[in-house]
């Protein structure tokens, strides 16, 4: 018979070969290096998200800024920012009565933005309010994604679904919903001491029209539409209502996502109609009460992080920072005051 060789391994390499599992230690190690690691990719994903959102968003704009320009080619002049027969003449009456039978500047693009159909169906005389007529309620309450921006991350729909949108036309350089002089007289809060209205003109108001001839800033220094932040989805907050008068405008009175909040009319406390209550809701986006239409507040705002963006009236897309100076930001949404932009623009 031959020898059998046992090998003399000594005590300590024995043990090391039965080992197979890791330590607490070692296991506690792995998953604070796995940790560190999703913490730094983490910001990194999100960046990349934020960004994809914001061209998706200026590629929406981009779209709109064409169908401005396509508007105004078959028009000769843009639409009005809100084409109110009521707020012209109250003396009205027949279906042409109160200041929601009213469409808005978002509407009359939809044959532009490949939406006739929907278009179509819009009862013009009853706009969107009064009388309730099905036509009307059903395009109000078709979600268009091209109207959205990713960034803000809800769907937009307000109260029982009815579609929200986050771009809006700038109504005011320095004032508030109402310009001075403009035809509107659902109230008298306008043009007084405490709400004088703006010195210089926008692009969109409250039955008026603009043309590119009007822009005599530039085209390219003029801010036509800019962004703003929902209401909570299901609320009743009336930002990004297209379809309605206070959901589609905003002023340049303040600079982009100022800390101040809109001023918007009505709240929980300010009722009727109590299905508009609370009309203010700041969980997204600060807002306080209004006390009348006209003297309403809607400044540009937007989740992209460090500013908004802007269709210029080249139809070009601008992002323009929170950092902007309140003189140069005013500039820009002014059509016609011959102002010199500063060298933040």
């Amino acid at each position: 018979m031959g020898t059998i060789f046992v090998p003399n391994h000594p005590p300590e390499i024995l043990m090391s070969r039965r080992r197979s599992a890791f330590t607490l230690i070692e296991l506690l190690v792995v998953i604070a290096i796995i940790a560190i690691l999703i913490g730094l990719l983490l910001p990194a994903v999100q960046k990349v998200r934020e960004a994809a959102a914001r061209i998706k968003c200026s590629n929406n704009m981009k779209q709109m800024g064409i169908a401005l320009h396509s508007y105004h080619d078959a028009n000769e002049k843009f639409p009005m920012g809100l084409d109110c027969p009521y707020a012209r003449n109250p003396t009205i009456v027949g279906v042409d009565v109160g200041p929601n039978y009213a469409t808005t500047w978002v509407l009359d693009l939809f044959p532009y933005l490949e939406q006739d159909a929907l278009f179509r169906l819009w009862n013009r005389p009853y706009g969107y309010g009064g009388v309730l007529i099905a036509s009307n309620d059903q395009v109000m309450k078709t979600f268009l994604p091209g109207l959205s921006c990713p960034s803000d991350g809800d769907r937009g729909y307000w109260k029982e679904n009815y579609a929200r949108s986050n771009y809006v036309a700038c109504f005011s350089p320095d004032g508030g919903m109402v310009e001075r002089n403009a035809p509107y007289r659902v109230d008298n809060s306008f043009n007084t001491a405490a709400n004088p209205g703006g010195n210089r003109q926008a692009a969109f108001n409250i039955n008026v029209t603009r043309r590119m001839a009007d822009i005599s800033d530039g085209t390219s220094n003029t801010v036509l539409v800019s962004e703003t932040i929902t209401g909570p989805d299901g609320s009743a907050d009336i930002r990004g209502t297209w379809w309605n008068i206070q959901g589609m405008n905003f002023s340049a009175e303040l600079t982009p996502n100022t800390k101040t909040p809109d001023q918007m009319n009505r709240k929980a406390s300010q009722g009727p109609p109590a299905y508009e209550s609370p009309i203010c809701v700041p969980t997204k986006s600060p807002c306080a009460a209004a006390t009348d239409y006209s003297v309403q507040r809607f400044y540009a705002r937007s989740r992209h992080t460090g500013g908004v963006q802007c269709i210029l009236g080249d139809g070009s897309v601008r992002f323009v920072r929170d950092s902007i100076n309140l003189p140069t930001w005013q500039a820009a949404a002014s059509i016609s005051g011959g102002e010199v932009l500063g060298s933040d623009w």
